[in-house]
């Protein structure tokens, strides 16, 4: 539940956030640590880069490159 609500509005302009400098992206990169830390039930102080690796999520920057990139492979087949 907690992945639908985050990733349909983190995911909603990737063209427009590939590109931006880490400063934009690093607010969205929390919500997007927070929603793994969540999702496990781990603690808040806990390191966030296992549990995105459990649940075989990329990191924020990867993940829009990511959907850029098949958004474009999809446009052009």
């Amino acid at each position: 539940m907690v992945s639908a609500f985050i990733f349909s509005r983190l995911d909603y302009c990737n063209a427009v956030l590939c590109g931006l400098p880490q400063s934009t992206i690093s607010p969205l990169q929390r919500v997007h640590n927070a929603a793994a830390l969540v999702t496990l039930g781990l603690s808040q102080c806990g390191h966030v880069r296992p549990a995105l690796k459990e649940l075989h999520w990329l990191r924020l920057t990867y993940r829009i490159q990511y959907n850029v990139a098949f958004m474009m492979f999809t446009v052009q087949a």
